[in-house]
């Protein structure tokens, strides 16, 4: 799926959970990074999701880690003024890791299952949630495997590889002013 058009990005903004920042600012003014690579994925369709970003330096990667799981809706007030805000605080994780260290996740990534296969149209909601994004060159690029029985194993290689190589985040939580 080429999504290089700035519209399409937008689009994918807006109805994506996660991926309106790494979407939205690829090929800005203010991308200031030659490459960087986003990766959601979870165990299964129900808990522990992860969002990795991944920003090559030279033989080093520096990666960010958050919990993926999206954020629930914001509590509705009934009141007046006194009503509060609930904000979601999503705490980061940062590593720096050798190349090397993580090439079972690059392996995995490169499958033609998860990276290089067509994308198929979306609408399952289970399986084996994986998305992959890229930005290089200000060029974007996605693919979303949830039910691709193809992306099965390797979905499953990447899973493994993310939760042996990389630390776990920190529980997204509510923080009410």
């Amino acid at each position: 799926m080429d999504a290089s058009q700035s519209p399409l990005r937008e689009l994918l903004a807006m109805r994506a959970h996660g991926m309106s920042r790494f979407a939205a600012s690829c090929g800005t003014q203010n991308d200031t990074e030659r490459a960087r690579y986003r990766l959601w994925i979870s165990r299964n369709a129900w808990e522990d999701f992860r969002e990795i970003e991944f920003v090559p330096d030279g033989e080093w990667l520096d990666v960010t880690v958050r919990d993926g799981m999206p954020p629930p809706p914001p509590e509705s007030s009934h009141g007046g003024d006194s009503a509060s805000a609930d904000d979601v605080v999503q705490p980061v994780v940062r590593v720096r890791l050798h190349r090397h260290d993580v090439e079972p996740i690059r392996r995995a990534w490169e499958t033609q299952a998860l990276w290089h296969a067509e994308q198929q149209p979306l609408g399952c909601m289970d399986g084996t949630p994986i998305t992959l994004e890229a930005c290089i060159d200000g060029r974007y690029a996605i693919r979303h495997r949830n039910c691709d029985i193809d992306a099965y194993s390797p979905a499953r290689a990447m899973w493994d590889a993310v939760d042996r190589l990389l630390p776990a985040p920190t529980p997204a939580y509510r923080h009410t002013r």
